[in-house]
């Protein structure tokens, strides 16, 4: 199944291990088959998302908010010191916005795996202190604890 839905990952598989016999086979042969299950993650969370009650659906969705504040303000701040350490190099070429969109679209994906750590840590601090000092709207908080079944005494104790 993997052949079929990530054949270009299967065919570096293959000529890596052409190139390189002495590495781990079976490590390189099971890249193929997590690419393909990470193809499945959005699909699984969406399930999953689906399947969860109102209170757990709101706390995702605050959750998912402060995420991507943070996310998008590290990643600024990386854009802007990657930019004028690189600006010299995107002038010198014919295509400059081309070359930036090209080099950019390639190092976002190490950039992702460096950055969300403290963007999820920081979001993690932002969004229960946000939800108890009750900044947001009681009434959008009290209709999800109403429909998720939870009491409003669990609720108040889970969030102190």
């Amino acid at each position: 199944m993997s052949g079929i839905l990530t054949p270009l990952e299967t065919a570096s598989v293959n000529d890596q291990l052409a190139g390189f016999p002495n590495s781990h086979a079976m490590a390189h042969h099971l890249r193929p088959g997590v690419l393909t299950s990470l193809c499945f993650m959005p699909a699984v969370a969406a399930f999953y998302y689906g399947l969860s009650d109102a209170l757990d659906r709101y706390l995702v969705r605050q959750f998912l908010g402060a995420f991507l504040v943070c996310f998008l303000t590290l990643f600024s701040i990386w854009f802007i010191s990657d930019l004028s350490n690189h600006v010299s190099n995107f002038r010198e070429s014919d295509e400059a916005l081309s070359l930036a969109g090209k080099y950019y679209a390639a190092a976002f994906p190490k950039v992702f795996v460096e950055l969300s750590p403290f963007a999820l840590l920081t979001a993690s601090g932002i969004g229960p202190p946000d939800l108890m000092a009750g900044r947001r709207p009681p009434l959008i908080r009290t209709s999800a604890m109403n429909a998720s079944g939870s009491s409003r005494l669990w609720f108040h104790c889970m969030l102190e």
